[in-house]
């Protein structure tokens, strides 16, 4: 949460369900490059099942909270006549980080984190899903911060996307190259089940056949 971002959620002006809407969902979301709105997810965040203060909602409490975020700044679509489910508004005080980012190379630090930018980066890379994991970013910051290599903000991000790339690329292969289960192809699907053969058949030729072995009648004995 950048410093603009703070002055204007401590505003008294702006309601508990706005701020918290803001910090815990839109925000967290903002930082995987995800700014598409959907209604029946807002709605689903703001319901609750607390014990203490149980909340009910609905698409028209959501549209409120939203709206209510758009007149504090915190979120600007392109013309109020855009319908908010499935838009992808702006989201000035977040954007406003990038005049907080230093532009000149330094090493990574268990701080860092991908920009407002980190999206695009993605793109350049050839990643349409600029989403991660906690462990992935823990992963690369644990491996770059323990190097003596500097690089701005944007070539940073830039080698997160490409790492994000190669790992799901290798991820790909893997499920591809990996062998089939037992009784399964490497689809995944059962294999149909052969009948068993009995290793003595009455058909066929002299491979296989039933072998019937008849003893001689035994001779009288002589004295």
């Amino acid at each position: 949460m950048n410093a603009v971002e703070m002055k204007h959620l401590t505003d008294p002006g702006l309601s508990h369900i706005a701020r918290s809407l803001y910090a815990l969902y839109f925000r967290p979301r903002l930082e995987r490059g995800v700014k598409t709105v959907n209604l029946g997810e807002v709605a689903g965040y703001l319901g609750t099942s607390s014990k203490a203060f149980p909340t009910s909602t609905d698409l028209r409490v959501a549209v409120l909270a939203l709206t209510e975020l758009e007149s504090a700044g915190f979120i600007a679509r392109q013309s109020p006549d855009v319908s908010w489910e499935g838009c992808e508004p702006e989201y000035p005080y977040f954007a406003s980080e990038l005049a907080l980012i230093p532009s000149r190379p330094f090493q990574l630090t268990s701080k860092w984190r991908p920009g407002p930018a980190f999206g695009d980066a993605c793109l350049a890379c050839g990643l349409e899903n600029p989403a991660y994991t906690d462990k992935e970013l823990a992963a690369f910051i644990a491996y770059w911060s323990s190097k003596p290599e500097a690089r701005p903000q944007a070539g940073w991000e830039r080698a997160f996307a490409q790492r994000l790339m190669k790992s799901r690329e290798a991820r790909v292969a893997r499920v591809k190259q990996s062998p089939a289960a037992p009784g399964k192809d490497a689809r995944g699907a059962p294999l149909a089940k052969k009948s068993a053969r009995s290793p003595f058949t009455a058909s066929g030729g002299g491979e296989g056949k039933e072998e019937i072995v008849t003893s001689s009648p035994a001779r009288p004995r002589l004295f």
